[in-house]
C-alpha cells in the first residue's frame, strides 16, 4: 500500500467512525448517549443498516461505471433501484411466501430485469453479437433509458400501493423515498434475513473486485485494446452486470431506492484514491457508508430541530446527487 492510499483509507475510516459515533448519540428520540437499551439498539440498527446500504450502493455504482464505461452510471439513474422496489412491492401485493417469497429474491430479480431492459434499449448493436459482447453503448441513450425505466417502475410501485389500501400506500410512498429500516437484533430470519443477504453481497462483491481489480481496470479501456490483452470481456461483463444488480436489489430491501448514493461515492473515492479498482473499491465503500450514515444522521437532526418527521435519507442524497449529476452531464 502506498503512502497516499494509507492516508486516504485512514482519513475515510476516521470520517466514518466520527459519523457513526454521532449517529449513536443523535436519534429521533433525542440527543446524547442514552441509558435506555431499546433506544441504543434502534440507533445501532439504523447505523448498521445505513452502513451496509451505503457500501452496497457505492460498490454497485462503481461496477456499473466500469461495465458501461459511463461516469453517469448509477443504480438509481439506470432504474435498478426502482426495479428492485417494484419487485418488493409486487411480492407484498401477491402475498407470496415460502422458498420463493423472500423480499431479497424479488428485489434482486426486479433489479436484474430493469437493468436488462436499460441495457437493451441503451446499446448500439454491431454485427449481430450479444448484448454484453459485441454491443456499443450510447451513454446518453443509456441514461435516458434508465430514467424512463426508473419512472415506470416507481409509478408501478405506487399503483400497487394504491391497490393495497391507504396504510400500505403511505408506507410504500415513504419507503420509495429511501427510508432506512433499522436492523432488528433478533435471532430470526425475518429480522436478519435481508441485512444478512446485503452484508454477504457486499463482502463477496468487494472481495471479488480486490481479486480481479487489474482485469476490471483493463476492461475500462477501449474494447479493442481490452481484447488485445486477452481479457474474457463477456464473462467479466456478465459478472459485473449480475453483481451490481444483486447489490442494488439487496440494498433496496433494507432502505428503499436511495437516490444517487451510487453516483457520488465512487466519484468521490476516485478523486481521493485514483482509478485502480483494488484501491478504489474499498475507498468507494467507505465513502458510500459515510454518505448514507451522514444522510441518516441529518434526517434525525432535522426531526429534532424542526419537530417534523424524520427525513428519509434518499432526500438528502438526492439533494447532493442531483446537482453533481447535472454538473457531470454538462461537463461531458
Amino acid at each position: 500500500m502506498t503512502r497516499r492510499s494509507a492516508l486516504v483509507f485512514g482519513g475515510l475510516t476516521a470520517l466514518f467512525l466520527a459519523l457513526a459515533a454521532a449517529r449513536l448519540c443523535i436519534g429521533s428520540s433525542g440527543a446524547g448517549w442514552s441509558a435506555n437499551a431499546g433506544i441504543m439498539a434502534d440507533r445501532g440498527g439504523s447505523l448498521l443498516a445505513a452502513s451496509l446500504v451505503g457500501g452496497a450502493l457505492a460498490l454497485s455504482g462503481l461496477m456499473l461505471q466500469a461495465l458501461l464505461c459511463n461516469p453517469l452510471a448509477d443504480p438509481y439513474v439506470l432504474g435498478l433501484a426502482s426495479g428492485a422496489g417494484l419487485g418488493v412491492s409486487l411480492r407484498r401485493w401477491l402475498g407470496i411466501t415460502g422458498l420463493f417469497g423472500g423480499a431479497s429474491l424479488w428485489a434482486i430479480g426486479g433489479a436484474l430485469l430493469a437493468s436488462a431492459a436499460v441495457f437493451t434499449f441503451g446499446r448500439r448493436a454491431r454485427g449481430g453479437k450479444g448484448a454484453l459482447e459485441g454491443a456499443g453503448v450510447d451513454p446518453l441513450a443509456m441514461v435516458l433509458s434508465g430514467v424512463v425505466v426508473g419512472v415506470f417502475c416507481a409509478a408501478a410501485s405506487m399503483l400497487v400501493g394504491q391497490l393495497m389500501g391507504p396504510g400500505v400506500r403511505d408506507e410504500i410512498s415513504r419507503w420509495m423515498l429511501g427510508a432506512i429500516q433499522p436492523v432488528a437484533f433478533e435471532c430470526s430470519w425475518g429480522a436478519l434475513g435481508a441485512p444478512l443477504v446485503l452484508a454477504l453481497s457486499l463482502a463477496s462483491g468487494l472481495a471479488w473486485l480486490l481479486w480481479r481489480g487489474p482485469q476490471v481496470d483493463a476492461a475500462t479501456l477501449p474494447e479493442a485494446e481490452a481484447r488485445s490483452l486477452g481479457l474474457p470481456l463477456a464473462r467479466l461483463r456478465i459478472l459485473l452486470f449480475a453483481w451490481s444488480a444483486m447489490l442494488a436489489g439487496a440494498a433496496v430491501v433494507v432502505a428503499g431506492p436511495v437516490a444517487f448514493a451510487g453516483l457520488i461515492a465512487p466519484h468521490a473515492a476516485r478523486l481521493l484514491a485514483g482509478p485502480r479498482h483494488r484501491v478504489l473499491a474499498p475507498a468507494a465503500v467507505l465513502c458510500g457508508m459515510s454518505l448514507v450514515v451522514a444522510g441518516d444522521l441529518a434526517g434525525s437532526a432535522f426531526h429534532l430541530v424542526t419537530g417534523g418527521g424524520v427525513l428519509p435519507v434518499g432526500i438528502f442524497t438526492a439533494m447532493l446527487g442531483g446537482p453533481a449529476f447535472l454538473f457531470m452531464l454538462r461537463k461531458r
